[in-house]
């Protein structure tokens, strides 16, 4: 991912300190995305039109958006250096097609069960 780690880190852990319970991260949120929609981390960042490879980057900038700490530049640097006007673009076309599409709810709450079970279990915390 273009983002540095730390980055990704410092984000993650002030979800924890703000009291997020079970806090997605970037990678994890990326991956399921990518599995659930059956594309890969190039098509995600590429520059691509086609609604096979648009609609999961639009489904993973608002997942970031809604589960990560991440700002709306970050996430844009992430997916391949868009500016942070189209990842608006994109977080409010997603959450407009949710209120029309029971498919797109069911697949975004897949893969945000997928995205949790790829989250590295944080040091010292209670496994089930």
């Amino acid at each position: 991912m273009n983002i540095p780690e730390e980055t990704l880190q410092n984000r993650n852990s002030n979800a924890i300190e703000l009291g997020l319970e079970d806090p997605l991260t970037a990678p994890s949120i990326a991956r399921a995305v990518a599995e659930t929609m059956s594309v890969t981390w190039d098509d995600l960042v590429g520059r691509s039109r086609q609604a096979r490879y648009s609609q999961p980057r639009k489904v993973l900038a608002y997942l970031l958006r809604k589960n990560t700490l991440l700002t709306l530049q970050d996430v844009g640097d992430m997916l391949g250096g868009r500016d942070h006007s189209t990842v608006l673009y994109w977080v409010k076309s997603c959450e407009k097609e949710r209120k029309l599409s029971t498919v797109l709810n069911a697949m975004v709450a897949t893969i945000e069960r997928r995205a949790a079970e790829y989250v590295p279990q944080q040091p010292g915390a209670a496994s089930s």
